[in-house]
């Protein structure tokens, strides 16, 4: 649309300059010398911002990938949580249940064992809460670009 109005605008001058009017030929060149350079600068204009489109395509495609990553961390310290969660609500469904209940272990170790999934949990769930606000950060820095 700019080139075709730039080549009328050339098209004028030079029906200007064929005329012979001397007070006309100055300013048609002055204005076509000014459009061509308004065409370059618009052109060089132009391929900036395909560079930027690049990068900033590249830089949401990155984004995306970190928040596919992101997602799978929380979908999986979930999981983890639940089956401490079950765990917790029925010792006997966990994998260690028959070697804790078949041997002579005595409280104190089961002490141990409760206390580290509790601190586990903890944890999981600091982690699951970090996950979740950079998850929702992307989405929100997706979201705008």
């Amino acid at each position: 649309q700019l080139a075709a109005k730039l080549a009328r605008a050339e098209d004028a001058a030079k029906r200007l300059l064929v005329k012979g009017d001397k007070t006309v030929k100055g300013g048609a060149a002055t204005k076509l010398y000014e459009m061509e350079g308004e065409l370059q600068r618009l052109t060089d204009e132009n391929v900036q911002l395909k560079h930027k489109l690049a990068r900033e395509r590249k830089a949401v495609e990155v984004l995306r990938d970190r928040n596919k990553e992101l997602d799978l961390q929380v979908r999986k310290a979930l999981a983890d949580y639940q089956r401490l969660l079950r765990a917790n609500k029925n010792p006997r469904n966990t994998r260690n249940s028959g070697r804790m209940s078949g041997s002579m272990m005595g409280g104190q170790r089961e002490s141990e064992q409760l206390h580290e999934m509790g601190q586990r949990f903890v944890e999981q769930q600091e982690e699951l809460a970090d996950l979740k606000e950079e998850n929702e950060y992307l989405r929100n820095r997706l979201a705008d670009e």
